[in-house]
């Protein structure tokens, strides 16, 4: 199996989880409110969805053997399922899958790029702390890299940017590059850069629609994302006032 069959079945397995979560849900609910007459209507609705995963699971089994992987997925015994515990099996099953399935897509990555992403990862935690969407966006950002979705990538990347630019003062690129300067949150070697980040940011990957970002062309933005993050953050703590002894 491929790597875009991989994808599609982590897609499925995604899929699969939220149907089951939802399903259960209402279960639930009509289960208190109209009794065994709600259950019954579930019956054919949940069978279909085990068979789907019974699906699924033979094709995990048949990636897992050609990699050696030791993992074990339940089948559903569908003459015999008890819908709850056959939803419940679903869904835990289905987490297991997605997690393994995401580390064999995210093994076409090279050494170096799960090395600027574990880095990045670990240097973002406490961007939480600061601004918490920031963070999610980051998340959002090194998942779509780690799928190898770089114009998503990218597009998240630019829009951290395009965020930073809107928050720090002065009319245009220019002043707002001379105004970090000159409060010491970058140099002046890096104005070129920062301007060109911006630009890049706002024009190439939001106008365009020629534009394809490469896997190049995202980490890149990502890196240049969270560089643009820190000085925000830097930013904002020269606000606040200093405290005196």
């Amino acid at each position: 199996m491929g790597f875009a069959e991989i994808k599609a079945l982590l897609s499925m397995f995604q899929a699969l989880k939220r149907e089951a979560e939802r399903i259960r849900g209402i279960y639930e609910r009509k289960s208190e409110k109209e009794g065994i007459v709600a259950k019954y209507l579930f019956v054919s609705r949940i069978f279909n969805l085990c068979m789907k995963y019974n699906n699924a699971v033979r094709e995990f089994r048949r990636i897992i053997l050609k990699r050696n992987i030791s993992i074990v997925l339940e089948s559903i015994d569908t003459r015999h399922c008890f819908p709850p515990e056959a939803l419940d099996t679903i869904i835990i099953s289905s987490d297991t899958a997605i997690g393994c399935l995401s580390g064999l897509i995210s093994s076409h990555l090279s050494d170096e790029e799960r090395d600027k992403l574990s880095k990045l990862r670990s240097e973002l935690e406490e961007m939480a702390d600061f601004n918490v969407n920031l963070y999610k966006h980051f998340m959002e950002a090194i998942n779509a890299y780690e799928h190898e979705m770089f114009l998503a990538a990218a597009l998240v990347a630019g829009k951290i940017i395009c965020y930073v630019c809107d928050k720090l003062p002065g009319r245009n690129d220019e002043d707002k590059v001379s105004n970090l300067v000159r409060l010491g949150l970058i140099s002046s070697k890096l104005k070129t850069v920062f301007i060109k980040a911006a630009k890049k940011a706002r024009n190439y990957f939001t106008h365009d629609i020629n534009a394809i970002a490469d896997r190049s062309d995202a980490l890149s933005l990502i890196a240049e994302a969270y560089t643009f993050a820190k000085i925000l953050k830097e930013m904002e703590m020269l606000k606040k006032p200093q405290r005196t002894e």
